[in-house]
């Protein structure tokens, strides 16, 4: 009777065992896909690291159009609308978002009116 037992119990045993060696060969190759795609990216990377020139000259060559600057009005707008939203979410505890907004827009105005007025650095 313990026979007839043990064989359905061993034979599980071993389905499951085979499942999971495919299922480890699986993860295995899965694993070596993704170093295999990380070690091109790298040499990819090495390959066009080297490809750049090198040295002072290299580094005083701007890259791309140089920035512009942001004017007086822009940087006060910004400025007045984030002095402004957490001013207003602090003053209107009930509603702290609409404060915010509210604040926010009148911040930005005060803000460009002012950031107009000021006289620009040379």
């Amino acid at each position: 009777m313990k026979n007839l037992i043990l064989i359905p119990i061993i034979a599980c045993m071993a389905i499951a065992c085979n499942q999971q060696s495919k299922q480890s060969e699986a993860e295995i190759a899965a694993m070596k896909l993704t170093l295999d795609s990380i070690t091109k990216v790298e040499q990819e990377k090495a390959a066009i690291k080297e490809s750049q020139p090198q040295g002072p000259a290299a580094e005083a060559a701007p890259i791309g159009a140089p920035k512009k600057k942001i004017s007086n009005t822009a940087k006060g707008a910004i400025i007045g609308a984030g002095v402004g939203a957490v001013t207003g979410a602090i003053i209107d505890k009930k509603q702290p978002v609409k404060g915010a907004v509210i604040g926010g827009v009148l911040g930005a105005g005060a803000g460009a009116v002012i950031g107009s007025k000021t006289p620009a650095k040379k």
